[in-house]
């Protein structure tokens, strides 16, 4: 097989998977992991069962896939954060944070379904609890630096309202005051004086 067919082989297997896991986090997000068939991520995604099977041997395969690519998305905003001035981080994590929300509602309906069910899916679970610690932490410098007080549970605190943030507003939607809000907070924490 020449190096052009090859590539260009790659590039539809890799397109075909990734409606696959479009179509699977739409259902999940829409219907629930566990009234969501394999059938219907085919339907969706515009492809035979048969070929899903190709890239996924299961269900919970595809829901490991998007959560993985959940994750390579999270370590590259990462970078975002990387700045001297610990305002600035916790100002440009609170806009990530309310820009994601506003955009990606079906990424937060998957998500907030799976943290119900955290008993079924282990990995969920430890991932949760890994990058929830490793969140906790991160918010925590950044109060402790600007001198906040009592920065760890503050951060936990923080942590708290931004989930139950997410929550109010997949469930009000656009009724729920998010712009109010994201300026309140920002004021709140990345403004603060002493």
């Amino acid at each position: 097989m020449s190096p052009d067919r090859k590539s260009r082989n790659e590039e539809i297997r890799e397109a075909s998977k990734a409606r696959i896991l479009d179509a699977a986090l739409e259902l999940f997000s829409s219907h629930g992991y566990e009234y969501t068939s394999i059938s219907q991520i085919a339907r969706k995604a515009g492809i035979s069962k048969g070929l899903i099977y190709n890239y996924y041997a299961s269900k919970e395969e595809m829901l490991e896939a998007l959560i993985e690519n959940l994750n390579k998305g999270e370590d590259k905003f990462l970078e975002i954060f990387q700045n001297d001035d610990p305002s600035e981080v916790l100002e440009n994590m609170f806009r990530l944070y309310f820009r994601e929300i506003r955009e990606n509602a079906e990424v937060w309906k998957m998500i907030t379904a799976l943290s119900l069910q955290l008993e079924k899916f282990e990995f969920v679970h430890d991932m949760a609890l890994e990058k929830l610690h490793r969140y906790y932490k991160l918010i925590e410098q950044q109060l402790r630096a600007i001198g906040y007080p009592d920065a760890e549970r503050e951060a936990k605190v923080i942590a708290a309202v931004f989930d139950g943030m997410g929550i109010h507003h997949l469930i009000i939607r656009d009724d729920y005051p998010l712009d109010e809000l994201e300026d309140y907070l920002i004021s709140k924490y990345c403004r603060y004086e002493k």
